[in-house]
């Protein structure tokens, strides 16, 4: 990939993940990543192509690309976006996100938008275990027979295309 393509990828997919952080109820770095997966499987039904670059894996909680986390850090080092630690009922710390105080509205503008949209709508209100539990049940999941925290298939490159 050319520089100025991945810069301009790089740039897309930040602008994603601002829309998911300023749009849905509880944005952490499941439902995050739950969400972009789904975007991504209802781009390439739609499409033919997803709408990032990303590389799902079936891992322990379902799709997962460690890339995610890495963007994530990285524009919560550069304060692009902030993090509040918040506290499972069993004491179990979790990181949400959030936009830089002042950030009155966000919009996505890029790769289906309209997609991208319709399933924030949908979906944005929906918990991080809720939306596990609907990539579960997608097909490149059921393909693989993948159950919530098991280990079949693990590490595995879902296909999108099997939808």
């Amino acid at each position: 990939m050319l520089y100025n393509e991945y810069m301009k990828a790089t740039k897309q997919t930040k602008s994603l993940i601002k829309y998911l952080v300023f749009s849905m109820n509880l944005p952490t770095i499941t439902s995050i990543t739950k969400m972009l997966y789904l975007i991504d499987l209802a781009s390439v039904a739609s499409t033919g192509e997803q709408t990032t670059d990303f590389k799902f894996i079936r891992y322990y909680y379902g799709p997962y690309d460690k890339d995610i986390r890495i963007i994530i850090d990285d524009m919560t080092a550069k304060k692009e976006l902030d993090a509040d630690v918040r506290y499972l009922s069993n004491g179990e710390p979790f990181l949400v996100y959030k936009m830089p105080n002042g950030t009155a509205s966000f919009a996505y503008e890029g790769a289906n938008e309209q997609i991208v949209r319709d399933l924030v709508d949908s979906l944005g209100n929906l918990s991080p275990k809720s939306l596990t539990e609907l990539a579960y049940k997608t097909k490149p999941m059921t393909r693989l027979g993948a159950t919530l925290g098991g280990n079949e298939h693990l590490n595995e490159q879902l296909v999108l295309t099997e939808v």
